[in-house]
């Protein structure tokens, strides 16, 4: 397959700058004339960073010094339009901005160079900037790629740490940072953990008496776990806490915008802030630097198999690094130990590494520290890593089945193809799941290669062979039919017929099995399930229900499962899912067959009636598992 080249170009660096209030940019209740948006137009920061160029700002010297040093002598655009505009701010701003673009020093330099301004005996006091992360990797990161620079610009003052505070680390080694005279200047932090200390530590809550900056970071996200509460109380709990006549000033990042980002931003800015929008002109929030190409299979098995072959036959190859994105931990699990049970039975040498949120922080740790160092190596995770998490030299996100929202589909593909360098994502995706794949396309995702899966019959056997021995196949049948039926109907609606159909079928394609997956009623009938229908295809006790979709399930029509009739599963078949994947055709090993022309997920036509509408029901979940959950941040 024709890789396309999108590195960036000249022209892409010097990114049209949008600066203007949230009255003009936004339909707010607010109005605006003619006069304020012009106005607003001519908002600049080019006093301050008039180019890329770091050594042209107005940041402080041992900051740039320390930048120049640490990262390189010049700044994303994302950097250059973010950092004057916070500095001359009163109340804050809010960015817009793609993934892997730079953010976190989008907000870290500002930092440091109000740090490095102020008072030696006021920064002693108290600390000076709390970053606020939607989950504890993230802060994580944030931490310890601030700290790098900030380091640099050997800072004078006596507590040069930046703190981490976050669930599942010993709370008695935090309070201990706090103790002393001599404050954090930076606090990187999650909302659970902030809020309990500052509610319950006597210590912690005397910390921020000159507080000067709040940052937000990934904030849709943190809306999406419904957080929003928190970091209003966050906010409101530190102006509360300021012994100075000056608010603290706000700034919010986000790779996705939405009313209820902007709301929070009103909430917590009033009306005036200034929106810095680095996407302007631009219909999507993908970055172009990612080709993305889909596999059609039959099954889940196939999208399994499919995704297992692709990484094995690459194992050896140059600068090959991939990402694998599950719907949730026991996929995550379950595919991680076939794949490396997989690796070991063909002798390869290639590390891998899992993270999920049912891991310990000690463990997630660890899997991140191994993936970064080590380049022949592949990770497995759920979406916990899917948001603003930077690892080094990712060649390939491959991704298995749907999602609960299209905006982590966008966040995954993000870990690749960041700092302008070229990326791949790999969709494998079933026929029932088609109408999430109508879903990206209408979002603004383009497939530059749709590719039909190649059965190698072969490799099917040698995953049977393992996945018949582990112990949670049960499990993964469970856990692929909650999460399919757990998918808001604003996102994609399946054909719950079709979903019984493939999760049962995946049991008998992992195990090799002819009994059917026991399935309990309570389970089928909260899915909204027609439990005598789905005794088609799993074992379920008890007397039939009738609730779920009318009519029941198609027996041995089309699509059905070992009923006979068009389309029913064949465990024959001929042909191979040949060497070398998605590139296809002219490559040495062979690999999938590339049909460029006919994408038949179409153009999102609302005429075409293989896909339903979407309603306008409204089913928030978040996490790993297909439901809200605040645990563990």
């Amino acid at each position: 397959m024709l890789v396309k080249n999108l590195l960036l170009s000249t022209a892409r660096v010097s990114l049209r700058r949008s600066v203007v209030p949230f009255a003009v940019r936004c339909n707010s209740t607010s109005t605006a004339t003619k006069t304020d948006t012009d106005s607003a137009n001519q908002i600049t920061s080019s006093s301050f960073a008039p180019s890329l160029n770091v050594d042209e700002s107005g940041l402080h010297q041992d900051v740039r010094d320390a930048f120049i040093k640490r990262i390189g002598p010049t700044f994303t655009p994302v950097q250059q339009l973010s950092i004057g505009e916070f500095i001359d701010s009163e109340t804050g701003i809010v960015v817009r901005a793609k993934t892997g673009t730079g953010k976190t020093f989008a907000f870290g330099l500002p930092v440091f160079h109000s740090l490095m301004t102020t008072k030696s005996a006021d920064v002693n006091k108290s600390v000076n900037t709390v970053v606020v992360c939607p989950t504890r990797d993230l802060a994580l990161q944030n931490q310890t790629s601030l700290e790098k620079v900030w380091l640099a610009c050997r800072p004078r003052i006596r507590n040069k740490n930046i703190a981490l505070v976050i669930g599942q680390t010993p709370i008695r080694n935090t309070a201990r940072l706090f103790v002393r005279d001599d404050k954090p200047p930076v606090v990187v932090c999650t909302p659970g953990r902030f809020l309990d200390m500052i509610k319950n530590n006597r210590d912690f809550r005397k910390s921020f008496p000159y507080l000067k900056n709040i940052v937000i970071d990934e904030a849709d996200e943190l809306l999406n776990q419904n957080f929003k509460l928190d970091i209003e109380e966050m906010i409101d709990t530190l102006k509360s806490l300021n012994e100075t006549d000056q608010v603290p000033k706000t700034m919010l990042f986000s790779a996705t915008m939405s009313k209820d980002v902007f709301d929070l931003a009103q909430n917590v800015m009033g009306k005036g802030f200034k929106f810095v929008d680095t996407n302007e002109g631009e219909t999507s929030e993908v970055n172009e630097n990612v080709t993305q190409t889909l596999i059609q299979t039959e099954s889940i098995f196939q999208s399994y198999v499919g995704a297992l072959k692709f990484i094995i036959d690459r194992i050896g190859e140059k600068d090959f690094k991939p990402i694998v994105f599950l719907s949730n931990t026991i996929s995550v699990d379950f595919f991680h130990e076939l794949l490396s049970k997989l690796i070991r039975a063909k002798n390869l040498r290639y590390r891998t590494a899992i993270i999920h949120g049912k891991l310990s922080q000690g463990q997630r740790n660890r899997a991140q520290s191994d993936f970064r160092r080590y380049k022949d190596s592949v990770l497995v995770a759920s979406n916990v890593i899917s948001r603003g998490m930077d690892f080094p030299d990712v060649s390939h996100v491959i991704q298995i089945g749907v999602n609960h929202e299209i905006s982590n589909y966008t966040h995954r593909i993000g870990r690749t193809g960041r700092a302008g360098k070229e990326g791949h994502a790999l969709l494998f995706s079933t026929n029932t799941e088609a109408p999430f794949v109508k879903a990206l396309l209408q979002q603004g995702n383009n497939f530059e290669s749709t590719i039909a899966y190649e059965k190698d019959a072969d490799f099917e056997e040698s995953v049977r062979e393992i996945s018949s021995t582990l112990n949670n196949v049960d499990s993964i049948v469970e856990s692929n039919l909650n999460a399919y039926c757990s998918i808001p109907s604003t996102v994609s609606r399946f054909n719950k017929n079709d979903i019984a159909r493939d999760c049962g079928k995946l049991y008998v394609d992992l195990t090799g099995s002819t009994e059917l997956p026991f399935l309990s009623a309570t389970l089928a009938t909260r899915n909204g399930m027609n439990t005598e229908a789905a005794r088609e295809y799993f074992n379920i006790p008890g007397n039939p229900t009738s609730s779920g979709n009318r009519g029941g399930y198609n027996r041995g029509g089309n699509g059905g499962y070992n009923r006979g009739g068009n389309g029913g599963y064949n465990r024959g078949g001929n042909g191979g899912y040949n060497r070398g994947g998605y590139e296809g055709g002219n490559s040495s090993r062979g690999g999938y067959e590339s049909s460029r022309g006919g994408n038949r997920y179409g153009s999102g036509s609302r005429s075409n009636k293989r896909y339903p509408s979407h309603d306008r029901s409204d089913r928030k979940s978040g996490g790993d598992d297909f439901r809200s959950s605040r645990r563990g941040f």
